[in-house]
């Protein structure tokens, strides 16, 4: 009887020390699980960081190839105009740049012209429509120019404004789309552009 006793009270702790055991085996299975899980998550937002990333840079890439391009095409023009445009006043000057930023961009042909936008500009155009429908046409173009490098002298030709005007502009952007001022909406353009 004792010899039982003391069998029932080795099994009893076998089985205690056993049941112990599995409890330390589960909870370490699920600590390891749990980290291992954590890591995977964590490389996954790591690639998707990266091919974020590598898109913005292509989009850039292109946007960047698409500067160079209309410069390029811009000096190519006035080149072969060199002659007319030395004898040429400055407001026929003026009218030669309109016509040739007309040929080159379209702006006459404001759908056309927002088509062209959306393609060379990650949509651009739609993007700004559709969060901020309150910009005006104008506003929206310079956002396009702005992009596109266009230097501010053409814009103002462009737009036929002054200084002021523009700067006016500019601020009346800055407030519909939300900015603490003008100097935020460079960084605004460049974050839009690089969003899906």
């Amino acid at each position: 009887m004792h010899e039982t006793r003391q069998k029932f009270s080795n099994t009893k702790l076998e089985r205690f020390y056993l049941f112990g055991l599995l409890l330390l085996f589960i909870t370490i299975s699920c600590f390891i699980f749990i980290l291992t899980r954590k890591q995977i998550q964590k490389e996954k937002l790591r690639i998707e960081e990266i091919h974020q990333q590598q898109k913005i840079m292509i989009r850039k890439e292109v946007v960047d190839k698409q500067r160079k391009a209309l410069s390029k095409r811009m000096e190519e023009i006035k080149a072969t105009q060199a002659k007319e445009r030395k004898n040429s006043s400055s407001a026929m000057k003026d009218a030669m740049d309109r016509e040739l930023y007309n040929q080159l961009l379209h702006l006459n042909d404001v759908e056309y012209f927002d088509r062209e936008m959306d393609v060379l500009l990650n949509n651009m155009v739609s993007k700004l429509k559709n969060r901020y429908p309150s910009i005006t046409d104008k506003e929206k173009t310079w956002c396009c120019l702005h992009l596109l490098c266009v230097p501010s002298t053409d814009i103002l030709m462009l737009f036929n404004y002054k200084i002021d005007s523009l700067n006016k502009m500019k601020q009346r952007l800055a407030q519909k789309v939300q900015l603490n001022g003008v100097a935020e909406i460079d960084n605004f353009l460049n974050e839009l552009l690089s969003q899906e």
